[in-house]
């Protein structure tokens, strides 16, 4: 009698370490190859074109991307591991923030004067520290990439289409993953974690709505601190509505959420995207 095969379940590293070093990792690759190729039409062929360098850095971005986002799991998420992927990608963020605002705040005027004169004397380590920073602030690029994918996965597994979703971005797309952050459901776990104080801190997190209420709205408001007072303010309004529509709707919300409430979700984002197109005009 042959043993059934056992899928190995995808770890927590993958969606916030590997894969976002992978996409960092790709994107200096494909910035030298598409660069080197410039180089050369413009070197033999005196070639200069905006629009050729434009497509060019859009597929630096694009194609790393794509890469990580195909390669990610495509199971369909719980709130477990949904939580523990949202939670884990913002912790980095906010720390990654307030250690750049510290150093900033507090050493800018110094780094400065510094990184000037090592670029004069040490050009070789300056560069070197240049490069270890764009490696950094890539990889933090990933871990968004990955975070809004898991979103992404976390909203279509409620049963909202993913027309619906892509055409909430960018502004009202927090209404259409609150709710697979906030809601508990049935859906298999598939996410393994190593880490025994995250799956404690998770399991904590995802036991009430209170505990998982708390967590879910001081991750905002640190997002919010860092984005800056309009983002706290769109946010607040969205969540009043999701609140709103969830307290006239909690018997079947998540039943009819492909409905009025994913709609309502693209009719404001569509005026948004509008309103601020015509501002830029």
């Amino acid at each position: 009698m042959q043993k059934e095969k056992t899928s190995k379940l995808p770890r927590l590293k993958t969606w916030l370490l590997t894969k976002p070093i992978v996409f960092s990792l790709l994107f200096v690759a494909l910035f030298v190859i598409f660069g080197s190729i410039f180089t050369l039409l413009q070197t033999f062929f005196n070639f200069d074109s905006n629009i050729f360098v434009f497509i060019l850095c859009a597929l630096t971005l694009i194609l790393p991307a794509w890469y990580v986002i195909k390669k990610l799991p495509h199971d369909k998420m719980s709130q477990h591991d949904f939580v523990a992927i949202t939670n884990g990608a913002g912790i980095i963020s906010l720390v990654a923030s307030f250690i750049t605002l510290s150093v900033l705040a507090f050493m800018g005027p110094a780094i400065k004067q510094n990184m000037m004169a090592l670029y004069i004397l040490r050009p070789s380590f300056f560069f070197i520290l240049f490069c270890v920073f764009i490696l950094i602030s890539l990889y933090l690029i990933g871990v968004a990439i990955s975070g809004v994918y898991a979103k992404y996965k976390r909203a279509a597994t409620l049963g909202i289409s993913p027309w619906k979703i892509i055409l909430s971005m960018p502004f009202t797309f927090l209404m259409l993953w609150t709710p697979g952050y906030l809601i508990q459901d049935k859906t298999k776990n598939n996410l393994e974690i190593k880490s025994s104080w995250y799956t404690r801190f998770n399991k904590w997190v995802v036991s009430g709505f209170n505990n998982t209420l708390f967590v879910f709205l001081l991750l905002l408001l640190f997002k919010s601190f860092v984005a800056g007072i309009t983002t706290m303010a769109l946010s607040a309004l969205l969540l009043v509505i999701y609140a709103l529509w969830f307290t006239k709707h909690k018997d079947d919300f998540v039943k009819n959420i492909n409905q009025g409430y994913a709609l309502t979700a693209i009719a404001i984002n569509v005026f948004l995207v509008i309103a601020v197109l015509v501002q830029m005009l």
